[in-house]
């Protein structure tokens, strides 16, 4: 995992997690930069420094239903567009 990347800087991404998922994401850590932030009796917040890329979005997709990014707004952003457009599909 993490290995498409592309000539672009390092974000530092603040994610928070509900806790029924956030003990594994703390044992099974999305990336090697993890660092718990924060912890209260809902979730954990962590902080990760990642070139964004297709992994982060596969990994943020399979955490959404208990993830919110918190910063950067624009990846903030970026995940409520992906969202969005997930739901907006019409398979017929």
């Amino acid at each position: 995992i993490w290995v498409t990347v592309r000539n672009e800087k390092k974000e530092e991404i603040i994610l928070k997690i509900r806790k029924k998922r956030a003990f594994y994401v703390d044992t099974k850590r999305i990336h090697s930069s993890q660092e718990r932030i924060d912890e209260d009796s809902e979730s954990m917040t962590f902080k990760i420094s990642i070139i964004p890329n297709l992994e982060m979005w596969a990994k943020f997709m399979e955490l959404a239903e208990d993830l919110e990014i918190l910063e950067p707004q624009y990846i903030r952003d970026e995940m409520i567009a992906k969202l969005k457009k997930i739901l907006s599909v019409n398979y017929q």
